[in-house]
């Protein structure tokens, strides 16, 4: 079998008995409605001005969008630049925001705007001084308030090792369809071998001028969280053992992390760090994790602190779905991969995957989205009969790295295997989520780099 056909057999099967389930309802002779789809978008703004490459070349990034701000991230050789900002008011573009005279620090320009209207395209421009050259125009959507009521279409992948000069295809098929967001699960550069700001920079500079990814995060806001390659391969800072094979120290990782957070739009978390909430009104909370950054091997793979926060905010949210975003996967692999590399992801370490499956388990409308394993699959967290057995897992990429052949392992068929993991991809992807309050069902798909659906299934909740 090719890679294509490795898309388990199952996954079809699956598909239709999550559609056809009974439906829970609110009452007797009652039916869930579907939520409607969000409405149609103007075509993109005519900027004014001409696109100038060698200014602008690189990526357009909004990241972390809310109900009324965002975070924009550019690069240029401009020294200064203006920042246009317009809104779709149902009669045309309308200029909302204006900040003149940005300066670029280090090639770089960051900016944070608030006062938007909630759920509403905008598009935006960097532009020289005299407003005659400009970037490409970039989109983004915030976020709907409490009051909204539609259906959410989320973008998600990990793992863009460039590997030559493929160039990540998949992702030019995901700027077309204007999504509400698109989650970056980490590796979203190979940056092993530096040890400089500039070293990394380099890196980022070179993902940021790929027209695929360009063309991506110029379509839609990014919610980002890393993983091990946007500092080292399997790093960990200070002693370590087997597994870790690069020990860092503070000074390297600080140059690390000021590379990420200059090249990504991000809001701090509650410690100032990477892990925080993204909210879509009571649609969806997004809770983005950090599994890397606060890792000690065999002790924990996130802090105490992080761990008490990601519970308290599954308990606290009203939102339909909380949509768990985490680098690794959380699932236990024991009965596809045994304990190879459990330390690499939530399996390794029990205890405190203990605390977090009880909290997913308490409360409904919980799905894991995570990368890493360069596999894409829609999976039970647990086996048959374990704490986890009725929570799901999307796992999604790899858009650039080689793929995981996991069927050159294991018998994908077995029936103890194929009952946690109906639907397995060994093929490049990104993840389409399209959730649905309405009818409380989220519907996953596997997307190939030709835009086609590679794999499926509706989840009710």
């Amino acid at each position: 079998m090719n890679r294509r056909e490795v898309l388990l057999s199952v996954g079809a099967s699956a598909t239709l008995l999550a559609c056809s389930g009974d439906g829970t309802t609110d009452g007797p002779g009652t039916e869930p409605t579907p939520a409607p789809d969000r409405p149609a978008e103007p075509e993109p703004w005519a900027a004014p001005g001409t696109y100038d490459e060698a200014a602008f070349g690189w990526s357009l990034l909004a990241g972390d969008a809310t109900t009324d701000g965002v975070v924009l991230v550019a690069r240029t050789t401009e020294p200064t630049v203006d920042c246009v900002v317009v809104a779709q008011d149902g009669t045309g573009w309308t200029e909302v925001a204006r900040k003149t005279g940005v300066t670029s620090t280090e090639g770089s320009v960051r900016i944070e705007l608030d006062g938007l209207t909630p759920d509403t395209a905008h598009n935006w421009i960097l532009a020289s001084a005299d407003g005659a050259r400009r970037t490409l125009v970039g989109r983004f959507r915030t976020a709907p308030t409490n009051d909204g009521h539609r259906k959410l279409v989320i973008g998600a992948t990990s793992c863009l090792n460039p590997g030559g000069d493929v160039g990540f295809p998949g992702l030019s098929f995901a700027a077309t369809e204007r999504l509400d967001a698109f989650l970056l699960l980490g590796d979203t550069v190979y940056a092993d071998g530096s040890r400089t700001v500039d070293e990394y920079r380099a890196f980022w500079r070179g993902v940021c001028a790929t027209p695929s990814f360009r063309d991506l995060v110029a379509s839609t806001s990014v919610i980002a969280t890393w993983d091990d390659h946007e500092v080292a391969n399997n790093w960990t800072l200070g002693a370590g053992d087997g597994f870790n094979e690069t020990l860092i120290d503070q000074a390297w990782l600080d140059d690390a992390t000021f590379a990420f957070k200059e090249a990504i739009p991000m809001r701090p978390g509650p410690n100032g760090g990477i892990w925080r909430k993204l909210s879509y009104g009571t649609i969806a909370d997004i809770l983005v994790m950090d599994c890397r950054g606060e890792r000690q091997e065999d002790v924990r793979i996130v802090s105490d602190e992080q761990l008490q926060w990601v519970t308290e905010q599954l308990a606290q949210s009203q939102a339909a779905f909380k949509i768990v975003m985490v680098s690794i996967h959380a699932a236990d692999h024991s009965a596809l991969l045994g304990f190879i590399e459990e330390e690499d992801r939530w399996q390794g370490y029990p205890s405190q995957r203990d605390v977090l499956v009880a909290a997913a388990e308490a409360v409904p409308g919980v799905l894991f989205v995570t990368g890493d394993m360069h596999y894409g699959a829609i999976q039970k967290l647990s086996p048959a009969g374990e704490p986890g057995e009725g929570l799901w897992e999307f796992a999604v990429g790899p858009s650039g790295s080689e793929v995981f052949l996991l069927s050159t392992l294991v018998n994908l068929a077995n029936d103890e295997v194929a009952s946690q993991y109906p639907v397995v991809l060994e093929d490049w992807n990104w993840g389409r989520l399209t959730l649905d309050p309405g009818l409380m069902t989220a519907t996953l798909e596997l997307v190939g780099d030709d835009g086609s659906v590679l794999g499926s299934m509706i989840i009710p909740f």
